[in-house]
């Protein structure tokens, strides 16, 4: 968050003058901008910034008031300079080819340079809503991204064993397609990317598991703890389906006309 806020005042800095009466109002300064500042997309700011050097005549700092302002013009022009899509639209519409042109824009490429990238949350999220992202909905796509990052992680460290070949599958359809959003929107630049900001968590599936148990109903959740179970003793699903009633199940695998 820190990171673009600062990049901003990089480009600020040069052009606008600034002083402060303490190194504490200096400070208080910079937090404000930080905090207000850092929800906004690193493309956003770098075009208010350029924008601000272009266009603002007085020589002192601009107020975060003023470059929140010249954010949301920012965004508002993106959005009008591409096609919307109506839901009771899409079915007339090929979602998916809607999608990958409004995917190039400068938030699309954003995703695509990003490690983890984010690009294709971000594409799912054009085809289901016909439009692109913002604030909050924005974030959801990187934790979406992130989500599929430890997934991956604990495909590769055997933490998923029981599933893995469906797990395995889905992976591999995400990389494909994220592999070839990243050329259609960066060209040669898809070839180089940026250094990785994902940091594993080896108990990523446990806490997973235990947060979507929790929500279960109990019959539910017995079910799932000694499905785990079984898998884990039958080495693969596949195994462990071919069994017409593995022992200890809490299912009731009742015949029709009520015979156990």
């Amino acid at each position: 968050m820190a990171d673009k806020v600062l990049k901003m005042l990089d480009l600020l800095a040069p052009h606008f003058s600034r002083k402060h009466e303490s190194e504490k109002a200096e400070i208080e300064w910079l937090s404000a901008w930080k905090s207000e500042l850092g929800k906004e997309e690193p493309w956003v700011l770098e075009a208010a910034a350029r924008r601000l050097v272009r266009t603002r005549k007085e020589r002192y700092f601009p107020q975060v008031a003023e470059v929140l302002e010249v954010c949301k013009e920012i965004l508002n022009e993106e959005r009008r300079s591409k096609p919307s899509l109506a839901i009771e639209q899409a079915p007339k519409l090929d979602r998916f080819a809607f999608a990958e042109r409004l995917l190039d824009c400068n938030l699309g490429r954003e995703a695509a340079r990003d490690n983890p990238s984010w690009v294709v949350p971000l594409h799912d999220f054009i085809v289901e809503n016909g439009r692109l992202p913002t604030g909050p909905e924005i974030t959801r796509c990187k934790r979406i991204a992130h989500d599929g990052e430890q997934i991956e992680y604990a495909i590769t460290t055997g933490k998923v064993s029981a599933l893995l070949p469906q797990m395995q599958r889905m992976r591999e359809n995400i990389r494909d397609r994220r592999e070839r959003f990243r050329r259609m929107l960066l060209g040669a630049e898809a070839d180089n990317p940026a250094p990785s900001t994902f940091v594993p968590n080896p108990n990523y599936m446990d806490e997973e598991r235990a947060r979507y148990r929790a929500r279960m109903p109990e019959n539910h959740r017995l079910a799932s703890e000694w499905m785990d179970k079984t898998c884990t003793e039958y080495g693969t699903f596949e195994n462990w389906h071919k069994q017409k009633r593995p022992p200890g199940s809490p299912f009731q695998n009742k015949r029709r006309g009520g015979e156990a």
